[in-house]
């Protein structure tokens, strides 16, 4: 076929088996094919080739810009032709004048070669996209379809209703939002243990910022200045304004002091602060703790709400020393007047230390009044000798009350026994009366028979032995007595 149809020829073959397949030209498109085989008569046939124009697609020469309507290349007539500009909202950078025609390969190309379009995003400069509401940044310079602008508070500011902005194809900063309110300081101390501030608001202009002016509450004190001002900061915190010395609150001291002085007995509280110190009293020596309950340091430094009875030590009754002579009675222990009591030793005993005073001490026991007091008593002795006179000597002797020393004494050589031991009062009984004379009689007969001397006795000390012997007389006096009535 002639190669004015825009497809190629088929070479030299033979008959018999050579066949030829056409292909369309450059800028042409096979739409039909088939083969051609070589006939007897020397000549191709039988085959066919259909060649279509190269066809451009309806698409935007280049990214950003308009799109060509469908075209065809054909290099018999002029090449289709369009005319294209970039899109809203990109900027044409290039050289050309928007110009394209379709090409050999079906692409649109620049009409004149590097003159085609560049199509970018156009700019949006740095703006503040919301002139009415204050109190935020700006957006920085932008592109169209390009990354967006999140607006942001200035310090003090709590940011909502955040929506982000967006470059417009009219190269402005658009669809955003932003609400910033300004910061509030709570109602609270500035300080520890300070008086409470009310609701602050923040502001830029420190004139127009909430001034809270405050001071220490009721039983803490400041350091320096008894008041000090605060404004509510960007950070929503009170701040104290230009201070030379940070103002705190510290607890009120209570100085070392006895609680209740109208008691005695006690210790005292020592130095404490407010609400954070408790003091317990304790009694002095010789007291006994009762009603006990902590003194807590008051807001106004003095020492509260405690309570301490101290109840002298009591002395139990008895006798404050082995072999003394008096019980004492129950006493007190009071250091300001204690309870004194003063005794002797028993009978046959004799004190060989002390003035035999003693004082009720803080322990609870009667002991030795200072200076001298107290009782140590020990047996009387009885010296060896005569226990009466032309009486042969005794030896020396003890008095205990359990075993006392026996003498059994003899007149001298050349003297007799002439004692006759007093005669006791008769009983008469008015039924019986000769019975009562009867009893006399046997009484002073067995008292002549005791054969002491009452004028010797009277004359010598030791009346242990004549006062045993006497006993004993009385005694056999009265069984003989009561075997008689």
């Amino acid at each position: 076929m002639p190669s004015a149809h825009h497809h190629n020829e088929c070479p030299s073959g033979f008959f018999g088996g050579d066949m030829c397949t056409l292909d369309c030209g450059a800028g042409f498109n096979v739409s039909e094919s088939r083969p051609f085989t070589c006939g007897a008569d020397g000549k191709w046939t039988g085959g066919n080739i259909a060649c279509s124009p190269m066809k451009c697609r309806a698409v935007p020469p280049v990214a950003d810009a308009t799109a060509c309507k469908a075209g065809y290349y054909d290099p018999s007539s002029d090449p289709s032709f369009c005319r294209s500009s970039c899109k809203p909202g990109y900027n044409d950078y290039g050289k050309g004048n928007g110009e394209y025609k379709c090409n050999i390969d079906g692409q649109w190309v620049p009409k004149v070669t590097d003159e085609g379009l560049v199509c970018e995003n156009g700019p949006c400069p740095s703006a503040n996209p919301l002139p009415a509401v204050p109190h935020h940044n700006n957006c920085s310079n932008g592109r169209f379809r390009g990354p967006k602008c999140t607006l942001k508070c200035d310090g003090g500011f709590t940011p909502s209703d955040i929506k982000p902005f967006t470059c417009g194809i009219d190269g402005k900063w658009t669809r955003g939002s932003i609400t910033c309110s300004p910061r509030h300081c709570a109602a609270k101390p500035p300080v520890d243990h300070a008086n409470a501030c009310p609701v602050g608001t923040f502001d830029p202009n420190p004139a127009l910022k909430t001034n809270c002016t405050t001071s220490c509450v009721h039983g803490y004190e400041s350091s320096g200045d008894p008041t000090a001002s605060f404004l509510c900061d960007a950070q929503g915190q009170w701040q104290e304004v230009h201070p030379i010395k940070a103002f705190r609150c510290h607890n009120k001291p209570c100085a070392a002091a006895d609680p209740l002085p109208a008691t005695h007995h006690h210790s005292f509280c020592p130095n404490g602060f407010f609400n954070s110190t408790q003091c317990k009293l304790t009694c002095n020596s010789g007291y006994t703790a009762s009603n006990l309950r902590p003194f807590m340091c008051g807001a106004d430094g003095i020492w509260t709400g405690g309570s301490l009875t101290c109840t002298p030590i009591e002395c139990p009754a008895g006798k404050p020393a082995s072999r003394a002579s008096v019980s004492c009675p129950v006493g007190s222990s009071d250091q300001s007047d204690p309870s004194k009591c003063w005794s002797d030793c028993e009978s046959g005993y004799e004190n060989t230390a002390g003035s035999g005073s003693f004082v009720c001490n803080p322990d609870g026991h009667w002991a030795p009044a200072p200076n001298g007091g107290g009782l140590a008593c020990t047996e009387k002795t009885c010296a060896a000798g005569p226990p009466a006179e032309h009486a042969e000597p005794c030896v020396e002797g003890h008095f205990d009350p359990a075993h006392p020393s026996v003498c059994k004494a003899r007149c001298a050589k050349g003297y007799r026994n002439t004692y006759r031991a007093p005669q006791p009062e008769p009983h008469r009984d008015p039924k019986s009366p000769g019975r009562a004379w009867t009893i006399a009689g046997v009484t002073i007969a067995l008292l002549a028979i005791a054969g002491l001397s009452i004028g010797a006795v009277a004359r010598y000390r030791a009346k242990a032995v004549v006062d045993q012997q006497t006993a004993g007389a009385l005694l056999a006096q009265e069984r003989i007595t009561d075997s008689a009535l």
